[in-house]
């Protein structure tokens, strides 16, 4: 499956090939989740990629067009291999679009950047995703992109304030039940089911 992608040179073709050759041992796939929308807004933990891999290669995904393809490849032929992967999926689409995909034992990581993943390594081998794409397409749909990315943005704001009223109203649930809990009844009651396990 990366046959095509070895074509290409330097650290891209060394990776590539290095997923390519099997490993002994059982293939294991971790999930996490490296971004999140938060109250905050949008955290990305983007130092952990440094901290696990020192051959990082980013796929600047702008549009979000190319990277879930050549990530699913990867992923896919890394767990053919034997290799142990982490596999990052996206907050926003959990279940079928990867973000980031770390091989430890090669400290090798393939992580995407865009207007809200920032990356910032000096070191890091940058593969730009518009290369794979129709340019004139994306050209003849600039507003529509303008309108999409604009409309995101405004949607995680709106995600990011929703969870601060969630928050708030969580407090305010807490505040109640904290007056009318009587904490020594809460801890007798555990005390006894405690003793009852144990026996």
């Amino acid at each position: 499956m990366l046959h095509g992608f070895i074509k290409g040179k330097g650290i891209w073709r060394d990776a590539c090939e290095k997923i390519h050759n099997r490993v002994t041992g059982e293939a294991r796939e971790s999930i996490r989740l490296l971004s999140a929308v938060t109250p905050q807004g949008l955290v990305f933990y983007s130092k952990t990629i440094d901290a696990l891999a020192e051959n990082v290669i980013v796929l600047d995904d702008e549009f979000g067009l190319a990277g879930k393809t050549i990530l699913s490849v990867i992923r896919q032929e890394a767990l053919s291999k034997g290799h142990k992967i982490i596999t990052c999926y996206c907050p926003l689409s959990p279940f079928d679009k990867i973000e980031h995909i770390f091989i430890p034992a090669l400290s090798l990581a393939f992580v995407t950047a865009n207007a809200f993943l920032k990356i910032e390594n000096k070191d890091a081998r940058i593969i730009h995703c518009t290369r794979f794409c129709n340019k004139e397409g994306i050209t003849s749909r600039r507003k529509r992109i303008r309108f999409n990315k604009k409309a995101s943005e405004e949607l995680m704001q709106q995600g990011s304030e929703m969870l601060i009223e969630a928050q708030r109203a969580h407090s305010q649930l807490e505040a109640y039940y904290t007056a009318a809990m009587t904490f020594e009844k809460a801890d007798e009651a555990y005390a006894r089911l405690e003793a009852l396990t144990e026996r």
